[in-house]
């Protein structure tokens, strides 16, 4: 993809006409239509409105409550099938928002890569989505010896061509676990060079933004910063304004009720109970066990 910023204003113009709050809104109201497609909805139309925004309106706080009721969505969502989630930028709502508890939670949030096959744990397997959506999650949670453990592992042996693109990604992880300041500027602005970030935005960008920022820049330099890393990255497609940790004083001044009224900390079905994310000062589990680069089941 070419980007232009004419061309993404003009995006985030099309997709805002096509926002619909009321009707999965008011089908959730009601206990009507089907509550995991209401949930997917709002959690599109509101991360299109937290863009458009941050993009068009230049208005942060708007941005952040807007990516906060996105971020909450997706939660009800989730609990409906709490084995599903992206793999690729899973926190991307939660980061924009600067809400402590909802990246807390999305940060626990580990089912879509606890899987197995054979005797392989995914997660560990080089090659794999759940290897790299992990590493997030352990950027999370800032469990900073096994991310540096796994990304020196998958630097010295590279994964196909097909998560080759990752690499620069962990190269930042890698420089994050060592608190090297100088590598992870340095990854950036590889990520944020107008190659790879076209490359990267066409097949990796959250749709709204792509035109306006690297998204991958974006996400490590927030998640740099929640670890208390001030990184100076002067490049067009960083976005340093979005940079900063502003949490809302109050996020749910507009809150619909249906949102209001979600518990995010309501037990998941079955036999994924034990997965439930926990408030701030609790954990769900260690991520750390069993969860080293190439590790198998015993």
């Amino acid at each position: 993809m070419k980007i232009c910023q004419q061309t993404g204003q003009e995006q985030l113009q099309r997709l805002k006409v096509g926002v619909d709050l009321q009707r999965p809104l008011n089908y959730l109201r009601n206990n009507e239509g089907n509550r995991k497609n209401c949930a997917s909805s709002l959690n599109t139309s509101y991360r299109t409105l937290a863009l458009y925004a941050c993009f068009i309106e230049q208005d942060l706080d708007a941005m952040r409550r807007n990516a906060y009721f996105s971020a909450k969505s997706n939660i009800l969502f989730l609990q409906c099938h709490p084995n599903n989630g992206n793999w690729l930028f899973p926190l991307f709502e939660v980061l924009l928002s600067d809400n402590a508890e909802l990246l807390h939670w999305y940060s626990q949030h580990v089912l879509p890569v606890y899987n197995t096959h054979q005797k392989w744990i995914n997660r560990n397997r080089v090659g794999t989505t759940e290897f790299q959506a992990f590493q997030d999650l352990l950027a999370a949670q800032q469990k900073f010896d096994l991310l540096g453990e796994r990304a020196e592992y998958i630097l010295a042996n590279p994964p196909g061509r097909t998560m080759k693109r990752f690499q620069t990604d962990n190269a930042f992880y890698l420089a994050l676990a060592k608190g090297n300041k100088t590598e992870m500027e340095s990854a950036l602005q590889t990520l944020c060079s107008l190659k790879v970030a076209q490359n990267r935005n066409g097949a990796d960008g959250i749709i709204g933004s792509e035109h306006f920022m690297s998204a991958a820049a974006f996400y490590y330099g927030k998640l740099a910063r929640l670890a208390g890393y001030e990184l100076d990255v002067d490049m067009p497609l960083y976005p340093a304004h979005l940079i900063d940790v502003n949490p809302l004083a109050d996020y749910t001044r507009g809150e619909v009720d249906v949102l209001a009224e979600v518990d995010i900390y309501q037990t998941f079905d079955g036999e994924f109970a034990p997965f439930t994310p926990k408030p701030q000062g609790e954990y769900n589990l260690d991520i750390t066990l069993n969860s080293k680069p190439m590790e198998k089941l015993a």
